[in-house]
């Protein structure tokens, strides 16, 4: 019943549309590339008028396969385009580039190396790192650059690796107690359906071994240890306590966060659910109770989804959370509705906070139409005393698409509207796969490290010059005009 929650998600219009799971898939796997812009076209708020046609304009290329990556970030103020930066990566080199600024390309080898080449950079005494911390930030600052090029462990993969692994999984499904009942009707597919119940209790023993089995499996499988240590070994450093390594770093997290976990499952009481399923075995409603023990104070939850089927099971659907202790309510509500007919897509919701009297909303709409290739979006923020707090619309184009592989759609207004004020921007996105690598950046390399300070002040005066004249230009131009 739960996995039918999402096993029809590859027929959700947006996927049948876009193939958004073969893009994601693409972007952790393969090569690809992206572009993205937005500029503010029009601001209501005179004083704030000079900001108009400011934005900033973003490009990368990324090759997974070859483990290399190329980017560029733009930025304009106002009228004055106030520079790009440019930076390649892969496993041997760090190349980053400003070219409206400097004619040098700054470059950090990667590698063994490093390590000593920053420990003894002029650059660290012109930025002032004092002696007694120099060793320290050149080991911490070698392992984040030589960290290993998006290697990773889903999620998936790591539950397929802990059910494997033993009797947990097995254990646990034998230890929940389940118990037919009767029968409901529930509003399916646009139906009344009679749905079977089934009375479900997960006993708090058995939920708490599961829990603890599956965090040791966690801190003891060597990969995800091994990944963690490349991924945020630099960031582990400073965790520890008394300027300790990676590992005890490491060792350190595992114990807080093991603490963390002690503490929940301390608290943890019996879960008492009801689920109710079709003919199908899908999903027709989940309603779930339980409470939160804790030094005599109980917090109890409770929990409704009512999945109503559609093109996938969830695509209309509400829900509900609600929390009570200590005489207070907390409770969020969903309703979510959506269609997809004659090649239009549509999909609507609404979310509702509510605590202490007190209510907050937020809902949105999201439509498309193929045959016309356009697309319409809004969200709205609210609260009890002010009901239209914030609003957003959109609407623009779909350009290019080819499901999957090439996707290019503007953006040709976005209105955002606050307190009275309202800011238009407008923009582009654009993705595709690729087969051309990314080319590292062509100019006179300055290594970062062995730089002299000679070698530095002279870039820092061509950048003050190349800044100033910048700043100058557009004054030039309104003095012509």
């Amino acid at each position: 019943a739960f996995l039918s929650l999402g096993a029809d998600l590859d027929q959700a219009p947006a996927e049948q549309i876009f193939g958004f799971r073969e893009i994601s898939e693409n972007k952790l796997t393969g090569d690809y590339e992206e572009n993205f812009d937005l500029s503010i076209s029009a601001i209501s708020d005179e004083e704030m008028a000079l900001l108009e046609g400011s934005g900033l304009s973003l490009s990368q290329r990324l090759s997974n396969t070859q483990k290399k990556s190329w980017g560029s970030l733009g930025l304009n103020y106002g009228s004055m385009a106030l520079g790009t930066l440019e930076a390649y990566y892969d496993e041997e080199m760090l190349q980053a580039a400003l070219p409206d600024y400097s004619s040098k390309v700054f470059l950090i080898n990667l590698g063994e190396g490093l390590e000593e080449e920053i420990l003894n950079a002029p650059v660290m005494d012109l930025a002032g790192v004092p002696q007694e911390e120099k060793a320290q930030m050149a080991h911490s600052l070698a392992s984040a650059l030589n960290s290993p090029f998006g290697e990773t462990v889903t999620a998936g993969e790591l539950w397929d690796r802990f059910r494997e692994s033993g009797q947990a999984v097995t254990d646990f499904v034998e230890g929940v107690q389940v118990e037919k009942v009767g029968k409901e009707t529930f509003q399916m597919d646009g139906k009344d359906v009679k749905c079977t119940g089934y009375e479900v209790i997960i006993g708090r023993d058995i939920l708490v071994d599961f829990i603890k089995s599956y965090m040791d499996f966690i801190w003891n499988d060597e990969e995800v240890k091994e990944l963690i240590l490349n991924q945020v070994g630099a960031s582990l450093e400073l965790y520890a306590q008394n300027g300790g390594g990676a590992e005890e770093g490491y060792d350190q997290m595992v114990q807080d966060v093991q603490d963390a976990v002690d503490q929940v499952c301390s608290a943890l009481t019996d879960v008492h659910m009801m689920v109710y399923v079709d003919g199908d075995g899908r999903m027709a409603a989940w309603d779930l109770e339980t409470a939160l023990n804790s030094e005599g104070e109980e917090v109890s939850l409770a929990l409704n989804l009512r999945p109503q089927g559609g093109t996938y099971l969830t695509q209309n659907m509400t829900a509900s959370i609600q929390i009570e202790g200590g005489g207070d309510t907390i409770s969020a509500d969903l309703e979510k509705a959506g269609s997809y007919e004659n090649g239009t897509m549509e999909e609507s919701g609404k979310l509702t906070f509510s605590a202490d009297g007190e209510e907050a909303s937020m809902n949105w709409l999201i439509a498309y139409d193929s045959e016309g290739e356009t697309w319409d979006a809004s969200l709205g923020l609210g609260t009890s005393d002010a009901p239209e707090m914030f609003t957003a619309q959109a609407h623009g184009i779909v350009d290019e698409l080819e499901k999957g592989t090439r996707i290019s759609a503007s953006m040709d207004e976005l209105s955002l509207q606050a307190t009275g004020q309202e800011i238009k921007l407008e923009g582009s996105y654009s993705y595709q796969k690729t087969e051309e690598a990314p080319a590292s950046l062509e100019g006179d390399q300055l290594n970062v490290f062995t730089a002299t300070e000679e070698e530095w002040q002279s870039v820092i005066d061509e950048m003050s010059e190349k800044f100033q004249g910048i700043l100058l230009t557009p004054m030039f131009q309104d003095g012509v005009q």
